[in-house]
């Protein structure tokens, strides 16, 4: 996937992070991104947001998801709950990656 200027230079160093630790998965469901028009927040098997440019295709930013977060996403998605898979994968990652939600 390519990366907008702010991925590559703002972003960089979280997004080797989360690869090096968590991975990056395969895409579990995407949604509009309310927060920011003209993008796409999808979220992976590993319980990483990717917020993607919707015309370019271009990967904006990566980060760890919350609990609130990836609901909320699931919810635009069209989907009342969460699976039970992604809530594991979301108490795992709390538990054992924390330090990724700070950078």
């Amino acid at each position: 996937m390519k990366l907008t200027a702010h991925a590559q230079n703002d972003r960089l160093d979280r997004l080797v992070a989360i690869i090096d630790h968590v991975g990056i998965g395969e895409v579990a469901i995407e949604a509009p991104n309310l927060q920011n028009p003209g993008t796409i927040a999808k979220v992976t098997t590993t319980g990483v947001i990717l917020i993607v440019d919707e015309s370019s295709d271009r990967l904006v930013t990566g980060y760890l998801g919350t609990f609130q977060q990836v609901v909320k996403i699931y919810r635009i998605g069209g989907q009342d709950r969460l699976p039970q898979w992604m809530v594991k994968r979301l108490r795992e990652n709390k538990k054992n990656y924390s330090f990724l939600f700070n950078l």
